[in-house]
């Protein structure tokens, strides 16, 4: 059943995206849409009542295993949208003028001098809109420090579901900057993936059936010894 609800789902994305996703990335969608069905569906099974009438009960190592097969497929399906969806834009601004990325505004709006205590820079200034909407304002900066080692710091505009970033580059020499833009979806989902593993192995590590199984195996008086 968790296979059958992943196919079909798997289906659905191509209708969307058909052209904008690959096999490949269609396959990593359909293996962490598959994971987390089935994650999910083995709860329901157990808690569903048995022939007998009876539930099963659902212990500290089912919850840990549940949620770790959950976070193998949020995480597999970050890496897999965010591939496929993912925007973005080399490009020569000067400012006032505004380019366009993953149906986002992004206007180059000033720049300025900085200075730090052991560098000295630009900052960028860009407007970030949305379908005439203010979304956020990011402020990259292109960096110099002692010894004449240039760096570009991003700028990260952090939402749940996408994030948007601007990476400033060189002076173009024209009163113009160089930038990256992007946006990319769901990066949240391979993060947090990771950290739903995470717990969900230490979870299933504190239930105490697996130290009485432990136990019973070992021979008499073993289990003092190693206590």
């Amino acid at each position: 059943m968790p296979l059958a609800v992943a196919i079909v789902l798997s289906i659905a994305v191509a209708a969307l995206l058909w052209n904008n996703v690959s096999p490949v990335e269609l396959a990593g969608i359909a293996m962490g849409l598959w994971v987390v069905v089935a994650a999910w569906g083995e709860l329901a099974r157990r808690l569903l009542r048995t022939p007998a009438g009876q539930r099963m009960r659902l212990t500290r190592g089912v919850w840990g295993m549940s949620l770790a097969h959950f976070g193998v497929g949020i995480t597999v399906l970050g890496i897999a949208v965010s591939s496929a969806m993912s925007s973005f834009l080399n490009v020569s601004l000067q400012p006032g003028q505004t380019a366009t990325v993953g149906g986002y505004r992004f206007t180059f709006a000033s720049v300025h001098s900085i200075h730090g205590p052991n560098y000295k820079g630009s900052e960028g200034v860009f407007r970030i809109t949305h379908d005439g909407k203010t979304v956020t304002t990011l402020k990259p900066q292109n960096r110099v420090y002692i010894g004449d080692q240039p760096t570009s710091e991003s700028s990260i505009d952090w939402q749940p579901l996408q994030d948007i970033y601007v990476a400033m580059g060189q002076s173009t020499g024209d009163g113009g900057w160089s930038f990256r833009l992007q946006v990319r979806p769901l990066v949240r989902f391979i993060w947090g993936g990771a950290i739903l593993m995470a717990f969900g192995g230490l979870l299933a590590v504190t239930d105490p059936r697996y130290r009485r199984r432990r136990e019973a195996r070992l021979p008499a008086g073993a289990g003092a010894e190693a206590n």
